[in-house]
């Protein structure tokens, strides 16, 4: 158990990692932040699985299980900054192009 919950934790962290080296590919940054919400997602559970076999205590999971939540909110965040930024990035080339058309 613990192996799976350090390999999920872990790959948020590359994840988040790899969307930052790709943040010019918005399809790519896209791809890597899910991916990163999914894994926090599945460290969740892990987290509940370990308080639930006695592994952690309930207070210490209840803070780490807290962190977590805070991180996929902040990847919502990030993919909802991203796609916005995108969509006004496609009505600037709108623009663009029927002010030379």
């Amino acid at each position: 158990m613990t192996r799976q919950l350090l390999a999920a934790s872990r790959a948020v962290r590359a994840h988040i990692a790899v969307a930052w080296g790709q943040r010019r590919n918005r399809v790519a940054l896209m791809r890597q932040l899910s991916a990163a919400q999914l894994e926090a997602a599945e460290t969740q559970i892990w987290i509940e699985a370990a308080i639930g076999a006695g592994y952690l205590a309930p207070t210490v999971g209840q803070d780490l299980n807290d962190r977590y939540f805070c991180i996929v909110a902040a990847l919502d965040q990030l993919m909802e900054l991203a796609s916005v930024r995108a969509k006004r990035q496609e009505e600037r080339r709108e623009n663009a192009s029927l002010a030379t058309a």
